[in-house]
């Protein structure tokens, strides 16, 4: 699986909520949107599942 391209999600239409009512402006939305988004949000959710499995503080729940 080829590794994911960076994504700027500050300028992203998918995550720069910028359209009516503060919604994404869907017209300027396409399929290929989607693909790049997806695998950013999974590998940030990944690095903050490392760092709490890696944690060597007590939890504090």
């Amino acid at each position: 699986m080829p590794s994911p391209k960076a994504v700027d999600l500050a300028a992203h239409p998918l995550t720069a909520w910028r359209g009516p009512l503060g919604l994404p402006d869907f017209a300027h939305i396409g399929d290929g949107d989607f693909s790049p988004v997806f695998d950013a949000a999974l590998k940030a959710h990944e690095a903050e599942i490392d760092a709490i499995a890696t944690s060597k503080d007590a939890p504090t729940i």
